[in-house]
């Protein structure tokens, strides 16, 4: 799952027997804030302002697509409530703050725990995955002009 603001990913899912679809800001924004964008409310006609992004993993891509874009007009509480509802279908919301939450079956594979970004463009990302032999793993990633390093541990205890 791409990041809203920064250049890599948020999350990594495992998808099996599901799709994925996500709605977000980031696309097609017409202000550099973020606060309008290709996503509307029919109710006001007005860019949603809580959130920068909802991925959704449902039974199909066409149930997917379509509930990404309706809960990230819905907002997280009204979201999570209808997420709650339905059979088969998660969520993971990322808030204009950069908060992520996701539903508990939602398939998360690795979530970026910290994205961090120096004066000089340099940008480092600490990644926590759930789904190792020995319970959680820890990646290093950094990214600059000349390239990219990661740096992870390999066996249980290692840093």
């Amino acid at each position: 799952v791409q990041h809203p603001r920064q250049l890599g990913s948020i999350a990594k899912t495992g998808l099996q027997g599901v799709c994925l679809s996500t709605s977000g800001d980031y696309a097609s924004k017409f202000s550099d804030d973020y606060c309008h964008h290709h996503l509307l409310d029919p109710r006001t006609g007005l860019s949603p302002v809580k959130l920068s992004a909802v991925s959704v993993a449902a039974p199909t891509a066409l149930e997917a697509d379509s509930l990404s874009t309706a809960l990230f007009v819905l907002g997280p509480e009204k979201a999570k409530e209808m997420v709650k509802s339905m059979d088969l279908v998660d969520a993971l919301f990322v808030s204009k703050s950069g908060d992520i939450t996701a539903t508990d079956g939602f398939p998360l594979y690795e979530l970026a725990s910290c994205i961090l970004k120096t004066k000089k463009g340099v940008q480092c990302i600490i990644t926590n995955s759930r789904h190792c032999s020995f319970g959680y793993d820890q990646r290093v990633e950094l990214i600059g002009s000349k390239g990219m390093l990661i740096s992870g541990n390999k066996k249980e205890n290692e840093t």
